[in-house]
C-alpha cells in the first residue's frame, strides 16, 4: 500500500506499452505476492521497478526490512 500511487502515475518508468507490469505493488494483493517473492529469493527485479518508480531509499528500506 505504500507504493499503490507512485505505480500508477509512473507506470510508463517501467513498462513500454503504459500499462501495470505482472509484478507490481498497486493493491493489496499483488504487494503481498511481491513480497511471497522477495522471500523466494526472486527481489531484485521487482526491486529495480520499485526503486524507478517510487524512489531508492524507501524501496530500500522496505525490500531491506523484509529480507531481514
Amino acid at each position: 500500500q505504500l507504493f499503490g500511487k507512485n505505480y500508477k502515475e509512473c507506470v510508463c518508468k517501467i513498462s513500454s506499452d503504459c500499462e501495470l507490469p505482472r509484478w507490481h505493488m498497486h493493491d493489496f494483493f499483488h504487494a503481498f505476492l511481491i513480497i511471497f517473492r522477495i522471500l523466494c529469493g526472486e527481489w531484485i527485479e521487482t526491486m529495480w521497478d520499485c526503486m524507478e518508480v517510487a524512489g531508492q531509499p524507501m524501496c530500500l528500506i522496505v525490500f531491506l526490512m523484509v529480507m531481514v
